[in-house]
């Protein structure tokens, strides 16, 4: 698997759909009880990303599979970081020269804010219907910036699941990050 492979807002589906290729479609059900094991807890969040993610470093063994879920459980960031470093050969490099390294993010998307006007080009509607649905408690903003409201990334999704999709918002915000 690419990093290019990896969606940006990972669906269930994506998960064993990557999964299957990286491990094999005859063992995905054991595959998905592992990584399944991530997520139960409040403080384990951005389930399917984080997923996505483990099976991305694990590449197709068992064992390291079993080791990420376990650290990630722990702590997801640095679980992430420690694998981006794992996986740069520059690391060892500049480490043994006394140099020292902080990779790149990990294949994961930026979750910032994003201003109300963006949101409503992501949702595929007008300005007016988000200030209606933050009006009526359907989407929660994260607060107000110079009078605008901001959204995290992460609350369009909840709006986008709970709310009848006319749009895929992760299309949707792959075609804004292209422009």
């Amino acid at each position: 698997m690419k990093c290019s492979d990896i969606p940006v807002f990972p669906s269930r589906k994506d998960v064993v759909t990557l999964a299957a290729q990286d491990f094999g479609s005859e063992s995905g059900e054991f595959i998905m009880g592992i990584l399944d094991l991530y997520g139960v807890n409040p403080s384990e969040p951005h389930r399917e990303l984080i997923q996505v993610a483990l099976v991305f470093y694990a590449k197709g063994d068992v064992d390291k599979l079993l080791s990420l879920v376990e650290k990630a459980k722990r702590d997801y960031r640095d679980c992430l970081y420690d694998e981006a470093f794992a996986s740069n050969p520059l690391a060892k490099e500049l480490e043994d020269k006394g140099w020292e390294f902080f990779p790149a993010a990990p294949p994961l998307p930026h979750y910032s804010p994003v201003t109300k006007d963006v949101a409503a080009r992501l949702l595929k509607v007008n300005w007016k219907q988000i200030d209606q649905w933050v009006k009526d408690g359907k989407l929660r903003p994260l607060g107000k910036s110079h009078g605008q409201y901001r959204f995290e990334i992460e609350e369009l999704e909840r709006f986008q699941r709970e709310s009848e999709p006319e749009v895929n918002i992760a299309e949707v915000w792959q075609e804004q990050q292209a422009k």
